[in-house]
């Protein structure tokens, strides 16, 4: 009986190791995916960048200089993102051996155990025995969920972009135009071309137009009742360019500035900023928002890149946050996280020592979020992330204690 339940605990102790293997590989593959992703973005930024680039020489030589050097930043960050992508390969390689080494010494520890239990009463059910169905289960659903990863890991890598080359003739045109005659331009390109010709228009022209002439032209479409050429602009503005020009054309415009159809703009520019730039030109956009005076700019680019940027670089945001935005940054991913992109970033924030933030998140989704507990609870089970489940589980406790008492 002894030897059964040695080896009943050490098949526990071993799943326990497998279940961890996993979610440490789904961090991996997360954070791969993210740099894959970042990647294909800048090759289909240089590809644009060049082919503006290309047709501007003769027109604004100080914009090809811009863009150019903006080119040779993109390679840069391309190379090093690739060495990332090689070792967070490396990494894979290594989290799935573990995965391999666990299941295997599951296999073992089994056949061990149904040895040992063959002396045992034949109608007698081991409550081990349903937990090892369970985990087995777990595992399937976990393998499911990687070769998913993988697949779109592989569609990431293999994605190629082919848009319509504008040609050197309509770049010089459209940016050698006033804001006014390149307003009327625009609004009957809408009416002729379709929306992804209409989009390589407005590509052009956030990226190559001048800020002061760009700020004339979108109060010009803002006159003229239009909003869908404006918002076509201003989002490869904010992807294309760097801190200083988005910061410069959001000041040019007035932080009051509404579209036509009374939508707030820079809050809009500076997400399309936040999704597209790199940690560095963040940070500096904050340090230039830190120079004004504007209600909410640092919540929305907090909000903006807790939607979309990967785990490690939120917590590079909270690494260098003082207190009062570090609970800016918590809040943001409270409300604009994708549920299951939380547990990677708890993960992360556990082995980084950070295990504060990690029961903050959890406290504050218990509170503040309690739609998404469900769900959160079923990533925990199928992670094997049982000390944060358990955690969740008793925040929600004391909150409905606490709502019990107020109605009472």
């Amino acid at each position: 009986m002894y030897e059964l339940q040695t080896l009943q605990d050490q098949l526990e102790h071993a799943d326990r190791e497998q279940r961890q293997a996993g979610l440490r590989e789904q961090a991996l593959l997360e954070a791969l995916q993210s740099r894959q992703q970042r990647i294909a973005d800048l090759e289909v930024a240089l590809h644009e960048i060049e082919s503006v680039g290309a047709a501007q020489q003769s027109v604004q030589r100080e914009i090809v200089l811009r863009l150019e050097g903006r080119n040779e930043t993109a390679h840069e960050e391309i190379e090093r993102l690739r060495e990332e992508v090689d070792e967070l390969h490396q990494q894979l390689a290594v989290a799935r051996g573990l995965i391999q080494a666990a299941e295997d010494r599951c296999v073992l520890l089994e056949g061990q155990l149904e040895e040992a239990e063959k002396g045992a009463d034949a109608g007698r059910e081991s409550r081990h025995e349903e937990d090892l169905r369970i985990a087995h289960q777990e595992v399937a659903e976990a393998n499911s969920k990687v070769e998913a990863l993988q697949t779109e890991l592989n569609r990431l890598k293999g994605r190629t972009s082919t848009p319509r080359r504008p040609s050197s003739e309509e770049a010089k045109n459209l940016l050698s135009l006033s804001p006014d005659r390149l307003c009327a331009t625009l609004l009957h390109s809408a009416t002729q071309n379709t929306d992804v010709e209409l989009g390589q228009l407005a590509l052009i022209v956030g990226q190559g137009y001048q800020i002061p002439e760009l700020a004339r032209l979108i109060r010009e479409l803002k006159a003229k009742y239009d909003d869908r050429i404006t918002r076509s602009i201003c989002a490869h503005f904010g992807a294309s360019r760097d801190a200083q020009d988005t910061f410069d054309l959001i000041s040019e415009l007035g932080w009051d500035f509404c579209t036509a159809d009374e939508m707030s703009l820079w809050d809009s520019i500076l997400t399309w900023f936040t999704w597209a730039a790199s940690l560095p030109e963040i940070r500096q956009m904050l340090v230039l928002i830190d120079g004004i005076s504007v209600p909410g700019a640092i919540r929305e680019l907090f909000e903006a890149a807790a939607a979309r940027r990967a785990p490690e670089e939120m917590i590079a945001l909270l690494d260098e946050a003082d207190a009062s935005r570090q609970k800016v940054i918590v809040q943001s991913v409270i409300t604009m996280r994708e549920v299951d992109q939380i547990p990677a970033l708890l993960t992360m924030l556990q082995s980084g020592g950070r295990a504060h933030l990690a029961e903050e998140i959890i406290s504050e989704i218990a509170a503040e979020r309690p739609g998404a507990v469900p769900q959160l609870l079923a990533l925990f089970e199928q992670l094997g992330a049982d000390d944060e489940a358990s955690l969740l589980l008793s925040r929600v406790g004391a909150q409905k204690k606490r709502l019990r008492l107020r109605f009472h």
